[in-house]
């Protein structure tokens, strides 16, 4: 499935390595290659088991494209740390794609940067990105390469679904501009589109283990929207999940959709909504009318 990305945030907090196994090897079965995960998953959890099954199936180990994040402030020794962590924790050769997880002034720097290009030079990491920067941020860091005479990041990694979005025209544009393939994550908002939060946060769920989720959902402008996609749920009488995965993979600027599963049935939910994605267009176009003038986020 050319534009599911494996999210693997759930590896170790909420599922344990033995069905995180499992959903991996589900992965690979479907086709799924395009993995990602981060150091802060876990506290390194995540990348410790997807080591420990890419070294149990050196086989097809080859196939995966995998992807990582590192947290700031980005100085020259702590990226040298934190790749050296997750290169120890993953095992593979190489890092596919390292993510700068969120906005710090030190990704301007010129050692900073200097040090990124140095480690895609030597093969350590294939190519680098941004994740959780704005237009402003990603304007800035371009903008240093330039300066700077370095390479330039090959992917924005942003938060993008029904209800809320952290991607704009703005960013589409500056990507398009710059080849920078856009990924993007939450297709369902953590559960939230699903309507499960509506009377109260669900025990056990992303929401109650990461309450930070609640600040950014429990807005006037992602419940609008919510409305919309759950009333057509019920007048079309299509699950609410699909509707919301089909929009989110239909979204033509979009690279690749990070999805999270704890069960194999997460990852079939989304097969099943990209092949439904033409017959539900019509619903999906009406939903989007529904909600002009009540953007996402």
């Amino acid at each position: 499935m050319e534009k599911i990305g494996l999210g693997c945030v759930t590896f170790g907090r909420e599922i344990d390595a033995q069905k995180a196994f499992s959903i991996m090897d589900y992965a690979i079965e479907k086709e799924i290659f395009f993995w990602d995960t981060a150091a802060v998953y876990g506290h390194g959890a995540s990348e410790k088991i997807i080591g420990e099954w890419l070294s149990a199936n050196a086989d097809v180990a080859p196939l995966v494209a995998l992807a990582t994040k590192i947290l700031p402030p980005y100085s020259e020794g702590s990226i040298d740390e934190a790749v050296a962590r997750s290169l120890q924790r993953l095992s593979p050769g190489a890092i596919d794609i390292m993510y700068l997880h969120n906005w710090d002034q030190s990704a301007t720097k010129n050692n900073s940067l200097q040090k990124i290009n140095d480690l895609i030079n030597s093969g350590v990491v294939k190519s680098f990105g941004l994740s959780n920067f704005n237009f402003e941020h990603i304007k800035t860091v371009l903008n240093c390469c330039d300066q700077f005479q370095l390479k330039k990041p090959a992917y924005i990694q942003n938060n993008h679904n029904f209800s809320v979005s952290d991607l704009n025209q703005n960013i589409i544009d500056l990507c398009n501009k710059n080849n920078i393939k856009i990924v993007s994550y939450s297709p369902l908002g953590a559960g939230y589109l699903t309507g499960k939060h509506n009377a109260g946060v669900v025990a056990g769920s992303r929401f109650d283990m990461v309450p930070a989720h609640q600040k950014i959902y429990f807005t006037g402008e992602a419940a609008s929207r919510m409305s919309v996609l759950l009333n057509a749920a019920r007048e079309f009488e299509v699950p609410p999940a699909k509707l919301a995965l089909a929009w989110a993979f239909d979204q033509p600027f979009v690279s690749k959709v990070l999805i999270g599963a704890r069960e194999k049935k997460h990852i079939d939910q989304c097969i099943e909504a990209i092949r439904s994605i033409r017959e539900l267009k019509v619903i999906v176009t009406k939903m989007e009318q529904a909600c002009k003038g009540i953007l996402p986020g």
